[in-house]
């Protein structure tokens, strides 16, 4: 007890509490001399949830001048079970702002009348962002279109990835797809935003 010693008896100790934000505490026991915490807790508004990545793991044929949904088939990542392989849709379920993002390899058939390619990111049926390339001096050559957006969503909104190509009279191209292609399509919630 430090009697004798200069040192503080348990009863010479006094401590205000109070509580945090969040419901975390902090308390002193003066009989004991033990202190408590108990952290606060964290509001879901700080949380990248729902967050998913989904992969195409088989290719997929597209027709010439036809805008052709990209069946990303596999989940690498899905938090809160908010992407649908049946689809091929990410619908959110809690409203706020997400960083949406996609990645299409493909479209090497070589054809010299290849234009255009592009990709599209859709907010329930149109268009919010799109990439595009204009494959002239690349015949032969895989083409990569990387698409992203920050958009705004409600929990009913739905978000699907479309490419097209133009000019093609051999009459389509093909997107890779195998488990490491690197065609993706992926969302997560922006926290604080």
């Amino acid at each position: 007890d430090g009697a004798g010693q200069g040192g503080i008896d348990l009863s010479d100790l006094s401590v205000s509490t109070g509580s945090a934000s969040g419901g975390g505490s902090l308390a002193y026991n003066n009989t004991t001399g033990v202190f408590s915490f108990v952290p606060a807790s964290v509001p879901a508004a700080v949380d990248n949830t729902p967050a998913f990545e989904a992969v195409l793991t088989s290719d997929q044929a597209i027709s010439d001048n036809t805008l052709t949904k990209i069946n990303f088939n596999t989940v690498a990542l899905d938090t809160d079970s908010k992407y649908s392989t049946t689809d091929y849709r990410f619908t959110p379920g809690v409203a706020g702002k997400y960083f949406v993002y996609s990645q299409i390899n493909g479209f090497s058939g070589g054809d010299s009348d290849l234009v255009t390619i592009t990709s599209q990111i859709r907010k329930n049926g149109s268009v919010v962002r799109f990439s595009f390339v204009e494959p002239s001096n690349n015949f032969g050559k895989t083409q990569t279109l990387n698409c992203s957006s920050i958009l705004t969503l409600n929990t009913t909104d739905y978000v699907e990835i479309f490419a097209s190509i133009d000019g093609n009279s051999s009459g389509g191209e093909v997107i890779q797809g195998t488990t490491n292609s690197g065609t993706i399509f992926g969302a997560y919630k922006i926290i604080g935003a």
